[in-house]
């Protein structure tokens, strides 16, 4: 998505948008498939330390858009509060999706786009 979204509008066609998904999909897949096969080889800590990953990945797709805007930053403040206070009132999955689901939408709402110079 965001390199589609990027990309100048001239190369932004059907073929480029299909060869875009299939690779990005055949990718997804093959890393999928691989990291179940790879998983059965490694030591359960291994597996279990990997897990970390994942929200070092979420990190890193934050990080520069919180640099750039400090209400995005102050959004993914609010957010992780929210999740926080909700997890000890009902189950942490719930806490999650509602956490998320209602300040993304209040960001919807509240945060504009700022203008490219």
């Amino acid at each position: 998505f965001a390199i589609f979204t990027t990309q100048e509008k001239e190369y932004a066609k059907m073929p480029y948008w299909l060869g875009l998904f299939i690779s990005s999909y055949l990718s997804w897949i093959t890393g999928g498939v691989l990291g179940v096969i790879a998983s059965a080889f490694l030591p359960e800590c291994v597996t279990l330390a990997l897990g970390i990953g994942l929200y070092a990945l979420f990190i890193a797709i934050i990080m520069p858009g919180c640099k750039k805007d400090h209400q995005i930053m102050l959004l993914v403040i609010s957010t992780a509060l929210l999740n926080c206070a909700l997890s000890y009132v009902i189950d942490l999955n719930w806490a999650i999706v509602i956490s998320t689901v209602l300040c993304a939408a209040v960001g919807a709402a509240l945060i504009k786009p700022q203008e490219q110079h």
